[in-house]
């Protein structure tokens, strides 16, 4: 577990990466998850692929400007971007914050101009179809279920989060 917070989670195998973010990476969170992928990869020479997934969250509203730091944004996707190949992103949510979502990544990468292969998806299984062959190539996990063990790994923490705070709340 390299990230393990109510508001995201971020789990390894190996050089994957499978994240689950349910509400914006800001300061102190973006530079946490910068840092967990840099020493991920730093055990895997040839690299990481990362399976990011997006998700809506009552516990965690995005709200209006959520998409005000894209520089910041791209400032730590170009410092990862050496210790990725290939980064699938998902957006599990529809509508004009879908939308504005996939503007946003777009734009952050346009800003970064990374090496690593990007790609966004509806769907996590073509995310994890797409992601395969990059994962292939530099030793990675490069079976669709590890991908989802480890999806389901990082659902779980987050939902060990939500148990805890009902628990807290009564």
């Amino acid at each position: 577990m390299l990230v393990d917070r109510s508001e995201g989670s971020l789990v390894q195998l190996g050089s994957a990466l499978v994240s689950i973010r349910r509400s914006p990476l800001r300061r102190a969170r973006l530079v946490e998850a910068g840092r967990a992928i840099e020493r991920a990869a730093s055990a895997h020479p040839r690299g990481c692929v990362l399976l990011s997934v997006l998700r809506l969250s009552r516990g965690h509203p995005i709200e209006p400007g959520f998409d005000a730091n894209a520089r910041e944004l791209a400032e730590t996707l170009r410092a990862v971007d050496r210790v990725l190949v290939a980064n699938a992103v998902v957006v599990e949510f529809d509508g004009m914050l879908a939308v504005a979502t996939r503007a946003l990544v777009r734009t952050v990468w346009a800003l970064a101009r990374p090496r690593a292969s990007m790609a966004q998806f509806a769907r996590m299984s073509d995310a994890i179809t797409w992601m395969l062959p990059h994962a292939r190539a530099i030793g990675a996990p490069d079976d669709a279920a590890s991908y989802v063990r480890l999806y389901r790994e990082a659902e779980r923490r987050l939902e060990d989060h939500d148990a805890a705070q009902w628990a807290r709340s009564g």
